[in-house]
């Protein structure tokens, strides 16, 4: 009787054991594919931005020279230009939270509980 007991208290004790090796593997695992999911997307959002800068580096260029061309003072082309980029800049300042922070934070919501499902 009592190495009946003993016999299934080291074969609880084996599988318990079992089961949380295997539960902080797939841990391991899940962390694992969520950090390198994370990585793509923040690579994939780099690249994005680079290329969006890109754009508007030389849309900024092309738009400054046609102005100047416009008041035949290349001068007074990129003084507007930088004017416009300025209000631009001053606009996502002020409505940084509402424009950036917001959307960011519910985009990776969604993607996290989209995960989980």
């Amino acid at each position: 009787m009592m190495e009946d007991i003993k016999e299934d208290l080291n074969s609880l004790k084996s599988e318990a054991t079992e089961y949380a090796k295997l539960r902080y593997d797939l841990l391991q695992l899940k962390t694992i594919d969520l950090a390198s999911n994370t990585g793509a997307r923040l690579m994939a959002a780099f690249f994005l931005a680079l290329v969006c800068l890109g754009i508007l580096i030389f849309s900024g260029f092309g738009l400054a020279f046609y102005l100047g061309s416009v008041f035949d003072n290349y001068s007074i082309g990129f003084f507007i230009v930088t004017g416009i980029i300025l209000v631009l800049t001053i606009i996502g300042v002020i409505f940084n939270e509402a424009l950036v922070i917001k959307p960011f934070r519910r985009l990776l919501l969604r993607w996290i509980i989209k995960k989980k499902k």
